[in-house]
């Protein structure tokens, strides 16, 4: 797995900035991507996701899906899911006309063909074969008259798909892994042959471990979607968690999200890093939409080069009340 150095990121998100200035996606393609984003997080099984990939172009733009993946026991592409009752029935093949793609593809059949594709560096990781990272097809009908515009869209979309699947199938085979490794450990120690008790405390300790550690990240897990959160008992969690799981160390990195922060790329007068530093607080207050003294503030130089006189600046802004928050829900854990 390759590892990037921070100037990687920052361009990255600049070319991602870029290239969705040139997309130019309505209000409504927006949020058809959101929602799909939301609910693939939402949902817990396969076949709920495979249901809300054809319901989002049905919802948003009345348009009819198939969606059509790789089935691992006869590791050959079948119809997993569609928005119509009509044949063709679930689990048959696709039709003849329906092939990898380097791109969209259109068939006499006036339906258009997105290519689905996994992860490339996990696509090994997949519990079935796969051909050029291929892993299924998006058809979506009917398509007479549709513009470019609309053709990327479904392009992009059917990325999203791909990225999604292929996590929730790693994911559904991570969990069948720590199923067996959960019965082997309960199989070894109720048929061991020679009577060792240590070895058979370590073994019901570490059963007991995955149990709690399980039950205590599920927990966790149910906090993070609620609004409001019981600070107290958030804090005990965490102490337990770290207890059964023999967690020493008291360093932690944790990160903050929401409306609460914001992260923009500026222009800035060309000058030192000790300049900006100066500086920043009265750029800050032109950019943000807090008061300067209830946000916390820092930045980071991006590219000196754009412009003569000027910089490219990544500036971070969060609110104080709830960096103090976490900051005081990680020390009352004692970390």
């Amino acid at each position: 797995m390759t590892k990037h150095n921070s100037e990687y990121i920052y361009k990255r998100i600049e070319h991602k900035q870029n290239d969705y200035a040139q997309y130019n996606f309505s209000n409504k393609e927006h949020i058809a991507l959101a929602t799909f984003f939301d609910l693939a997080q939402e949902l817990d099984s396969l076949e709920d996701l495979y249901s809300l990939c054809i319901a989002v172009p049905k919802t948003f733009f009345n348009i009819d899906a198939r969606l059509y993946l790789i089935e691992p026991k006869q590791n050959a592409f079948a119809l997993v899911s569609k928005t119509e009752g009509v044949e063709p029935g679930l689990h048959t093949p696709p039709p003849g006309d329906i092939s990898p793609h380097t791109g969209p593809c259109y068939t006499q059949r006036n339906t258009l063909v997105l290519t689905i594709r996994g992860k490339k560096i996990l696509i090994d990781q997949l519990p079935f074969k796969v051909q050029d990272d291929v892993i299924g097809f998006l058809e979506v009908y009917p398509v007479e008259g549709i513009s470019d515009h609309e053709e990327l869209f479904f392009e992009k979309y059917a990325n999203r798909i791909g990225y999604n699947i292929h996590n929730r199938v790693l994911v559904e085979k991570n969990i069948e892994h720590l199923k067996f490794i959960k019965n082997l450990v309960s199989d070894i120690e109720h048929n061991i042959i020679v009577p060792n008790i240590i070895y058979k405390l370590f073994l019901r300790n570490l059963k007991n471990q995955i149990s709690k550690s399980t039950e205590l990240e599920k927990l966790l897990a149910d906090y993070k979607t609620k609004g409001q959160i019981d600070s107290a008992f958030v804090e005990l969690l965490y102490a337990e968690l770290m207890e059964v799981n023999e967690i020493s160390s008291k360093d932690v990195v944790t990160a903050v999200s929401g409306r609460a922060v914001i992260v923009k790329k500026i222009q800035m007068a060309k000058m030192t890093d000790q300049e900006a530093r100066d500086a920043i607080r009265w750029e800050a207050e032109q950019h943000i939409p807090f008061d300067i003294d209830d946000v916390s503030l820092d930045f980071q130089i991006l590219n000196r080069e754009t412009d003569p006189e000027k910089m490219d600046v990544l500036l971070v802004a969060a609110k104080r009340e709830m960096l103090e928050a976490r900051a005081d829900l990680i020390r009352a854990a004692g970390l």
